[in-house]
């Protein structure tokens, strides 16, 4: 089995930190956000292992992990994972074409 860098651009950072943030302050606990870390783990190590098994996405090469409410996108090289990407998809879904496009440079 190959194994990939995971690479998380500043943008999807910025994103996971939010959704975070939210359930914190949303929920005055940490237990959400801590499931919600661990899922993530999970899903980008699924992500890892078999990237080209999700689904093209039709934004350039993104592809997209469905995580519940939230989608990972990505982009894969042969060595590297490129976390594009984090979603609630409780979100204005023409706000998520900006971004992509904005990472795709179109």
């Amino acid at each position: 089995m190959v194994e990939r860098e995971i690479i998380w651009t500043e943008t999807a950072e910025k994103q996971l930190q939010n959704a975070l943030d939210y359930w914190l302050e949303k929920n005055a606990s940490v237990e959400y956000p801590k499931k919600l870390l661990r899922l993530v783990d999970e899903y980008v190590g699924y992500i890892s292992e078999r990237p080209d098994s999700y689904k093209l996405t039709e934004h350039g090469k993104n592809r997209v992990c469905v995580m519940g409410t939230f989608n990972i996108y990505f982009k894969r090289t042969a060595n590297q994972i490129y976390i594009t990407c984090f979603w609630d998809n409780r979100q204005d879904p023409k706000r998520l074409t900006r971004i992509l496009r904005r990472r795709n440079g179109t």
